[in-house]
């Protein structure tokens, strides 16, 4: 049986966590929640591969919710949603902080489970050298 990745999703647009759940729940598992806070309780409960998580959102920013999640979790991987250039500032700093990657929106499918794959061929490479010393 193959493995199925773990994938947060953190987002306060409701369609965007129904729409990604739908996405990937064929070769994921997924759990979606609505802010930063719930994310981060969520990933101290629970090992997860990858979180994927909102730039701008209210009370905690995607920002804010990625450093408590590399801390949480280190070893979960972060891909941001971003809006497009227009938070290039930000995405810089995701990418500082610690994101693997980031995903502009309108978000393509394909696109989407090829950056998830490609996180998780390096997650499983990054453990076998962890392994190796």
């Amino acid at each position: 049986m193959e493995y199925s990745p773990q994938v947060l999703v953190i987002d306060d647009e409701e369609p965007v966590r129904q729409a990604m759940h739908f996405l990937l729940r064929k070769y994921c598992d997924v759990t979606a929640v609505s802010n930063g806070w719930d994310g981060i309780q969520e990933a101290k409960k629970r090992d997860y591969d990858i979180a994927i998580v909102d730039i701008r959102m209210p009370g905690l920013s995607g920002l804010e919710t990625l450093q408590q999640l590399k801390e949480a979790s280190p070893e979960t991987e972060v891909l941001m949603i971003t809006a497009g250039d227009y938070y290039q500032e930000s995405v810089k700093e995701a990418i500082k902080l610690g994101a693997a990657d980031c995903i502009t929106k309108p978000i393509r499918p394909e696109a989407l489970k090829t950056q998830i794959m490609e996180v998780m061929r390096y997650r499983r490479a990054a453990q076998q050298r962890g392994m190796g010393r």
